[in-house]
C-alpha cells in the first residue's frame, strides 16, 4: 500500500469515527465540551511544549530557509486574504473570520500525518514551522479581529492581554525558552507529559471530527470559498512551489507541505465570540475546511510522493 495512504487513513478514519459518535450523542454533549476545553488549556498546549522544547533545532539542515519559505507564504496568504475582501468589498466581521480560518491550522492532524509520513525528523522539523506559525498566526489573527470585527476600537493593552495568555503561545515560548537554557530534560515531569500527549493525539482527532457541524455549512459562501480555497488550496501550493526552489529537503518539505494544507484549528470560533468576528461563519468555516481537507490532503500528498 502507498505510504500516503497508510499514514492519511487511520488520522481521517479517527475524526470520522469522532463525528459519528457526536451525531449518535455518545458520549453525551457535555462530555464533549469539555473534553475540548481540556484539549484547548491542556493536553495540545502540553504537545507542542514536549516537541518544541526536544526537538534539535540547531542541528536541522535548511532550517533558515525553511523558515523564510514559510514567512513568504504568510505573506501571500495575508495579501489573499486582503485581495478577497477589497473584491466583494466583504463585511469586516466576515474578513476577520475568513483571515482566521486561512492563518490558523490544526496541529493534531498535522502531527499525526507527519510522524506517520516523516517519523521524529519530520516532526522536528514540523516543531520548527510551529514555533515560528503559532505566534505569528494567533497575533494576527487577533489583531485583525480587533480592528475589523470589533463594535468599537479595543483597547491595546486588552487586545496584547488576550494574546499573551494564549496557552499555545505561552507552550511555545516555553518550551523555546527551556531549550534555549539547555534545560530540556525535565525527569519524571517528563514522562508525565509524555503519558498525556501520547493520549492527546488520538483524543485530539476524535474531537476533530465531533467539532463538525454540518448545519453550520450554509450561508456567506463566498467567505466560506475564500478562507477554505486561500487555505487548502493556494497555502500548499505556494508552499510545495517555493520549498522546491529553494532546495529544502523532502523531509523538510513534507512537514513544510502538509502544515499549509491543513485545515484550520477547531477552536477558532471561541475566539472568533470573544472578539465579536462572524463566530457562525467561523464555525463553517472549521467544519467545511475540514472535511475538503479529507479530500485536498491525500491528493497534496500523493502528488508530493511522485
Amino acid at each position: 500500500m502507498h505510504p500516503v495512504i497508510t499514514a492519511v487513513v487511520p488520522v481521517f478514519a479517527l475524526i470520522v469515527f469522532g463525528h459519528i459518535l457526536r451525531r449518535y450523542n455518545f458520549p453525551e454533549t457535555t462530555a464533549w465540551d469539555g473534553m475540548e476545553k481540556l484539549i484547548y488549556w491542556l493536553f495540545l498546549p502540553l504537545l507542542i511544549f514536549k516537541n518544541v522544547k526536544d526537538s534539535p533545532f540547531t542541528s536541522l539542515p535548511g532550517l533558515g530557509t525553511l523558515m523564510l519559505v514559510m514567512l513568504s507564504v504568510y505573506g501571500l496568504v495575508l495579501l489573499s486574504c486582503f485581495l478577497s475582501k477589497w473584491a466583494v468589498s466583504m463585511p469586516g466581521k466576515d474578513f476577520a473570520s475568513v483571515t482566521q480560518g486561512a492563518l490558523r491550522f490544526n496541529n493534531y492532524i498535522g502531527l499525526s500525518l507527519v510522524l506517520a509520513l516523516a517519523g521524529k525528523s519530520g516532526v522536528a522539523y514540523y516543531a520548527a514551522i510551529m514555533a515560528l506559525a503559532i505566534p505569528i498566526s494567533n497575533a494576527a489573527s487577533v489583531l485583525i479581529m480587533a480592528h475589523y470585527a470589533s463594535h468599537g476600537p479595543v483597547p491595546w493593552r486588552k487586545t496584547l492581554l488576550i494574546i499573551v495568555r494564549h496557552p499555545l503561545i505561552i507552550a511555545t515560548l516555553t518550551g523555546l525558552g527551556l531549550q534555549k537554557l539547555g534545560l530540556q530534560d525535565l525527569g519524571l515531569l517528563d514522562i508525565g507529559i509524555g503519558l498525556l500527549t501520547n493520549v492527546s493525539l488520538p483524543l485530539g482527532l476524535l474531537c476533530v471530527g465531533a467539532a463538525i457541524n454540518l448545519n453550520d455549512i450554509k450561508g456567506a459562501r463566498y467567505a466560506l470559498a475564500a478562507s477554505c480555497g486561500i487555505k487548502l488550496v493556494i497555502f500548499p501550493l505556494a508552499t510545495a512551489m517555493l520549498a522546491g526552489y529553494a532546495g529544502l529537503s523532502q523531509t523538510a518539505t513534507i512537514a513544510a507541505v502538509v502544515f499549509a494544507g491543513l485545515p484550520t484549528a477547531t477552536t477558532s470560533h471561541i475566539i472568533a465570540r470573544q472578539m465579536g468576528a462572524n463566530y457562525q461563519l467561523m464555525a463553517g468555516i472549521t467544519g467545511l475546511g475540514t472535511l475538503l481537507s479529507l479530500i485536498t490532503l491525500p491528493i497534496l500528498l500523493l502528488q508530493l510522493s511522485h
